[in-house]
């Protein structure tokens, strides 16, 4: 059991076609999206922790691992542990040979200084020991590995943005659509305004390919960055997806309660490679202010808000997931177990599955499915 967590022709078309909207800092321009990389120095401070899951029993316990230009750091005394409390505050703590437990379920947040450097946050999660994993689903068809397809969309957007309610409308004509329904999963990462009561504070590097909003973007691959609301566009870049063929089915079993939300999937793959899992947590009904600049309709109330995600792959810096290699018609699992923040409803969580394969450089999604609390999916096939 693990316990970790179309090319050319389609940028062009998609560049031709952007409208105006709101940029990372406010302004309003006219876009068609981009993309954005990151860099670390020769001399970075990291922090790891080992594990990212323990039991909340009070014996339990994670070890925190500080690299300093990649070399473990052993004067644990030279170095300053902060916790990020519920309200985003950084508590200066001490920690004895950088091990941390609890006896009370939740995440914890940590982070260090060093030789005047910041270190990246690392996240434990401390879950109840009295809380039951349940297995997989059994396989309605063994021998297939003909699987349904389904894009994954993720939406780019915030409450302060006030071109965004254009991108709202236009994903609700899509989903209204019956020639789509079960063909896809919506996420909405909200980036823009860090005041948004949904603002993904610890997962701003998904946006990082975003040069404006709103924007939306398919099965996590770049190259399908748009912001049209030209729905006869989104659906022609739909369909280019729905067209790759499904390298992997995956099914999947939750336990829901209290504040634990905990998934174990299994991903059955076609082909022999190298396969990525991940997993977001969303919620549904918030409710929240939408600025709006003359759109019609009502968006005070937001959905499929992307709360927490497991998968970051921090060497990387992508959000592909969690690495296994596979051989054809074989499943591999995945455990994912989400803690809660206080004022999330648990009864209006569902949790995204995904699994990423290469598809030319880069790796990307390639099927996804949305499960609910205590809900069972098993494998789907298209024939």
């Amino acid at each position: 059991m693990n316990n970790r967590y179309k090319g050319l022709f389609l940028g062009s078309l998609l560049s031709l076609l952007g409208f105006c909207s709101c940029s990372l800092t406010g302004e309003e321009f006219c876009t068609s999206g981009g993309t954005g990389g990151e860099e670390a120095g020769n001399m970075e401070l990291t922090l790891a922790l080992d594990p990212t899951v323990i039991s909340a029993d009070g014996t339990s316990s994670t070890r925190l691992v500080v690299k300093f230009g990649g070399v473990e750091v052993e004067d644990i005394e030279s170095v300053t542990v902060y916790q990020v409390d519920k309200d985003e505050k950084n508590v200066q703590i001490s920690l004895p040979d950088f091990r941390f437990s609890t006896s009370t379920p939740g995440s914890y947040t940590f982070w260090v200084t060093y030789k005047s450097r910041l270190s990246n946050k690392a996240t434990v999660l401390a879950v109840s020991p009295s809380l039951e994993i349940p297995g997989l689903p059994e396989d309605p068809q063994p021998l297939s590995l003909s699987f349904q397809k389904r894009v994954f969309i993720t939406q780019f957007t915030g409450t302060g943005c006030g071109y965004c309610p254009g991108m709202i409308n236009l994903l609700r004509s899509f989903k209204a659509q019956e020639a789509y329904q079960g063909k896809f999963v919506i996420a909405a990462c909200h980036t823009y305004n860090s005041n948004d009561p949904m603002y993904l504070a610890q997962h701003t590097g998904i946006a990082s390919g975003v040069s404006g909003y709103p924007s939306v973007m398919l099965d996590l691959n770049a190259s399908t960055m748009m912001n049209t609301v030209d729905i006869s566009l989104f659906n022609r870049v739909i369909d280019g997806q729905l067209s790759i063929a499904p390298a992997a089915g995956i099914c999947a079993t939750s336990v829901a309660e209290g504040s634990q939300f905990v998934v174990n999937a299994g991903v059955k793959v076609a082909g022999e490679g190298k396969y990525y899992v991940a997993a977001w947590l969303l919620e549904d009904g918030i409710e929240a202010k939408q600025s709006n600049y003359g759109f019609t309709g009502d968006f005070s109330i937001h959905d499929n808000a992307v709360r927490e995600i497991l998968g970051y792959n921090q060497s990387k810096k992508k959000y592909i997931g969690f690495e296994h290699d596979a051989m054809p018609g074989e499943i591999f699992t995945e455990e994912f177990r989400f803690s809660l923040t206080e004022g999330w409803k648990l009864e209006n969580t569902h949790v995204v599955v995904y699994v990423c394969v290469q598809r030319g450089t880069q790796y990307v999604v390639n099927n996804v499915i949305d499960v609910r609390p205590n809900e069972t999916l098993a494998f789907e096939y298209s024939e």
